[in-house]
């Protein structure tokens, strides 16, 4: 019964993705709410369950339980969704006996700092990392790749009043996600 509980709760977010994904449905949405993050974040992993089994790729998320962040669960869900895609692929193209992805959250005084994902993946190649170009519609290094997961996962995060950082690691990718400062488009 909760692989049927998952797959409607997971279809259902699939539709309400792409009607935000619609220009016109930007108006159409509720207000953000406290959301637990880890909790969203789970629900993710649980997605993609049977893909990290078969690839050996571990998961750990450091985020107190009860830790709650104003945004709208389907963004969030995008975000990592994507995130984590990517990660299971090119891990899996790596022959490495560390094989995992960490999530880490900073809080401060109740406040999100920021969270750091990372995983141990061939990682990123500076000059794509410089150049931002890996944030652009329909850029991909994945044959066969569509080049719209990080594209969707920076605006989504810009809708939540984050942003999705990345940076240069000898440890495969780390992005980052922070709330933006105030003024910031």
């Amino acid at each position: 019964m909760e692989i049927v509980d998952g797959i409607a709760e997971n279809s259902e977010f699939f539709v309400n993705l792409f009607k935000r994904l619609d220009p016109l449905a930007a108006g159409k949405r509720t207000r953000k709410k406290p959301l637990a993050l880890r909790k969203t974040i789970e629900g993710v992993f649980s997605v993609f369950e049977n893909e990290m089994k078969s690839h050996n790729i571990s998961a750990a998320i450091k985020c107190p339980d009860n830790f709650r962040f104003p945004a709208w669960h389907q963004d969030i869900y995008a975000i990592f969704t994507n995130l984590v895609d990517n990660s299971l692929y090119w891990i899996s193209q790596k022959k490495s006996e560390t094989r995992e992805i960490t999530i880490e959250f900073l809080i401060h005084e109740s406040s999100l700092v920021h969270i750091d994902y990372r995983d141990t993946g061939p990682g990123i190649e500076t000059n794509l990392i410089q150049s931002g170009v890996i944030f652009e519609p329909h850029f991909s290094t994945k044959p066969n790749g569509t080049g719209l997961g990080l594209a969707i996962a920076a605006e989504a995060s810009d809708r939540n009043g984050l942003e999705l950082k990345v940076f240069e690691s000898e440890n495969g990718a780390h992005f980052r996600l922070q709330p933006k400062m105030e003024g910031e488009k």
